[in-house]
């Protein structure tokens, strides 16, 4: 399937901190990768970048407008991402490399993408656009995806909870959720959808499970695995050289299945060297 053929702008608004901030929540389809299997994605994502992009000329190679998308997140990244770690000084403190969605060009290519689909400028103010999502669902079920993936940059966590749970209760349950927040200390209305994302030392994990999350937990290079926690079954398999997909997963990274633990990873950003790890030369060998 043709990669966002369908993209609405489904909110614009301020975000939960600043009532000045210009934010957009971008539904999208079809996106996911060869990993996660077709998924409708989300996007938190500053205005100032979808205008950035939007002022490139047209026929220029897709790297031009990853350039605009990424030089508009230099002042406003805490816009959609908070005070999430791993956009700053903070990630090196921890032994953990900085964010692969937002800090690697390569992979800010897929939110570029996603903001260059839409056209308009979304509802009006501070209005949950639930008739397009509801569009984007539907087409979604006719070509039998049945994911979200929240999100594939932002958090959903940074949204004003009015518009987050308007969204969700819009979302009918049996719909499976691919979904972080590294807002879950302050978000508890994305509980039962999204895994908290923490990194660094285990007590980050710990911290969310004591809150009542699932937590997905990013693991310093040369850190001991936890013992309360599952290795990514996804990046075992890569460790193995076996063909890695999030279909069939027994451990899905989604915040409905409260009777699963927790899941670790292995710091896998812009150049991390995860397979130094105890655990993973372990199931190597």
């Amino acid at each position: 399937m043709s990669r966002y053929q369908i993209a609405e702008i489904v909110f614009r608004g301020a975000n939960r901190d600043d009532p000045a901030s210009d934010v957009a929540l971008v539904a999208a389809l079809v996106g996911g990768n060869g990993k996660t299997g077709p998924t409708v994605d989300l996007l938190v994502v500053p205005w100032i970048a979808i205008e950035a992009i939007r002022n490139v000329p047209t026929g220029l190679h897709s790297t031009a407008y990853t350039k605009a998308y990424v030089a508009a997140l230099n002042d406003t990244i805490r816009d959609v991402c908070g005070n999430c770690v791993l956009h700053g000084k903070v990630a090196k403190s921890l032994g953990i490399a900085l964010c692969y969605a937002q800090k690697n060009f390569q992979n800010a290519m897929q939110p570029t993408s996603m903001a260059r689909a839409t056209v308009g400028d979304g509802p009006p103010r501070g209005v949950f656009d639930v008739d397009a999502w509801g569009r984007i669902l539907v087409a979604a079920g006719l070509l039998g995806v049945t994911k979200i993936r929240s999100a594939v940059a932002g958090d959903l966590g940074m949204l004003l909870e009015r518009i987050a749970r308007e969204l969700l209760e819009a979302t009918p349950e049996h719909w499976d959720w691919l979904a972080y927040t590294h807002q879950w200390h302050r978000s508890p209305w994305l509980r039962g959808t999204h895994m908290a994302s923490t990194q660094g030392p285990i007590k980050a994990m710990a911290s969310a499970e004591r809150r009542g999350w699932r937590a997905f937990h990013v693991l310093p290079t040369l850190a001991a695995p936890p013992e309360d926690a599952t290795l990514c079954p996804a990046q075992a398999g890569k460790a193995l050289g076996e063909p890695v997909s999030c279909a069939g997963c027994p451990m899905p990274c989604d915040g409905t299945r409260s009777d699963l633990g927790s899941t670790y990873t292995i710091d896998h950003g812009p150049g991390a060297q995860w397979k130094r790890n105890p655990a993973i030369q372990a199931l190597i060998g």
